[in-house]
C-alpha cells in the first residue's frame, strides 16, 4: 500500500498490533492443521504469493536482492523453529525466539542507522521479561541442538525485522514486498519438502486440511505480513521490534479462548509488562514523530 494513502491505516502501530494478533494464531495453525511443517509453510507461502500477486495484477518471478535476503532469512527462520519445536518445550522455544527484539536494539545503529535510547532499550528488556513470564519456560539439559536452533531463530527473527525494514526503505509498497518474500519462501520450503519426501502430503491429506492451510497462508503470510511491512514504512525498526513482542500476549489469549488454557498470576504479570512496554513505546514514537524525526529510520 503506497504511503500516500494514510487514511486507510491512520495508526501504523494499530496495523502492527493487528499483524501481531494474526501472527499470534500460529500456535492455532500448527495445532489444528495436521501437515508436515515444510508442507504447511509451502502451502501458506504459495497461497500468500498467489493472493498478493492477484491483487497487484503482477505475476513477477524476478525478486530484488533485498527481498531475496528476506525470503532466505524467513526460510531459515521457519526451519530452525520447526526443529526447535520438535526438540524443546514450546515455552522454551518462544522465550528464546523472542530475544530477537533485543538483538535488533543492539544491531540497529549499524544495520539501520537508528540509535535507540536507554529508555527504549529498557522497554525492550521489559518486553522480553514479560514474554518469558508468559511462556514460563522450564529448561532441561541434554537438548543442545534444540537450544541452538531456538537461539538461532532469535537471530533470524531479528534479521526478519531488520531486512524487511531495509526493503521498505527501497520501496514503500508492502504488498509488492509480501509477494516477493513469499515467492522465495515457497520456492525454498518447496525444495526442502521434495528433498525430505514429504510432497505426498499435498495429495494424501483431505481437501479440508489443504483449504485450511490456504486460508492460514492468506491471513498469516499475506494480510499479517502486509500490515507488518506497512508499519515499517511509518515507524522505526527498533520500535517495531519491541512491539512485536506483543505476539506472545495474543498467542496466550488464543490459548485461553480456544484451548481453555489457564493463566496464572505470573503469566498475567508478564502480559502486563508487555502491554506497558508497548503502550509506552507508542507514546515515545508519537513524540518522536512530532519532534521532526523520520519514523522510517
Amino acid at each position: 500500500m503506497p504511503k500516500d494513502h494514510p487514511g486507510i491505516f491512520p495508526s501504523p502501530i494499530l496495523a502492527l498490533l493487528v499483524s501481531q494478533a494474526i501472527f499470534g494464531a500460529w500456535g492455532v495453525v500448527a495445532r489444528g492443521i495436521h501437515l508436515d511443517g515444510r508442507v504447511l509453510v509451502f502451502i501458506m507461502a504459495a497461497s500468500a504469493y498467489l493472493g498478493s500477486s492477484f491483487i497487484l495484477a503482477r505475476w513477477r518471478l524476478r525478486v530484488p536482492k533485498r527481498s531475496l535476503w528476506v525470503g532466505l532469512n524467513l526460510t531459515l527462520d521457519v526451519l530452525l523453529l520447526i526443529y526447535a519445536y520438535r526438540h524443546l518445550p514450546l515455552a522454551v522455544v518462544i522465550t528464546l525466539h523472542y530475544m530477537g527484539p533485543m538483538i535488533v536494539q543492539i544491531m540497529a545503529p549499524l544495520a539501520l542507522g537508528e540509535r535507540p535510547s536507554r529508555r527504549q532499550m529498557g522497554l525492550a528488556a521489559m518486553g522480553f521479561l514479560g514474554g518469558a513470564l508468559i511462556a514460563e519456560p522450564k529448561f532441561h539439559a541434554g537438548e543442545i541442538l534444540g537450544m541452538a536452533a531456538a537461539l538461532g531463530s532469535a537471530f533470524t527473527l531479528a534479521g526478519n525485522i531488520i531486512l524487511q525494514k531495509r526493503r521498505m526503505l527501497d520501496v514503500a509498497d508492502p504488498l509488492r514486498a509480501v509477494s516477493e518474500y513469499n515467492l522465495v519462501l515457497a520456492l525454498f520450503t518447496g525444495a526442502t519438502m521434495f528433498i525430505g519426501n514429504e510432497a505426498h502430503e499435498l495429495f494424501s491429506r483431505g481437501m479440508a486440511t489443504i483449504l485450511y492451510a490456504i486460508l492460514a497462508g492468506v491471513l498469516v503470510q499475506g494480510a499479517a505480513m502486509f500490515l507488518f511491512n506497512y508499519s515499517l514504512t511509518r515507524m522505526r525498526g527498533t520500535v517495531v521490534a519491541v512491539v512485536s513482542s506483543s505476539e506472545i500476549v495474543f498467542a496466550a489469549l488464543f490459548g485461553l479462548l480456544i484451548y481453555h488454557e489457564t493463566l496464572d498470576i505470573v503469566q498475567m504479570t508478564g502480559m502486563g509488562l508487555v502491554i506497558y512496554a508497548v503502550m509506552t513505546l507508542k507514546m515515545l514514537e508519537q513524540n518522536y514523530s512530532r519532534s521532526g524525526g523520520e519514523a522510517h529510520g
